[in-house]
């Protein structure tokens, strides 16, 4: 929904109690474009990268470098 071609990376905990993560994942397969869904087990609402840590830095920054990436293929 107006995102067109832009990338999205969608992190979502599995214990999530105010936005499940069926919904999350409805809405992320209406997202246009390239796009990933991480699933972060043991995360609460907005707690990805309180639980992921630098794990979640890292795959912030691979998916971009690979969205970059492509664009320059």
């Amino acid at each position: 929904r107006g995102l067109g071609e832009r990338p999205v990376l969608v992190f979502h905990g599995d214990r999530d109690t105010l936005i499940p993560i069926e919904q999350g994942r409805q809405l992320f397969e209406d997202i246009p474009g390239p796009k990933e869904f991480v699933q972060t087990p043991g995360a609460e609402h907005v707690q990805s990268y309180t639980v992921m840590g630098k794990a979640y830095e890292a795959k912030v920054v691979d998916f971009f470098k690979a969205q970059m990436q492509s664009k320059l293929d």
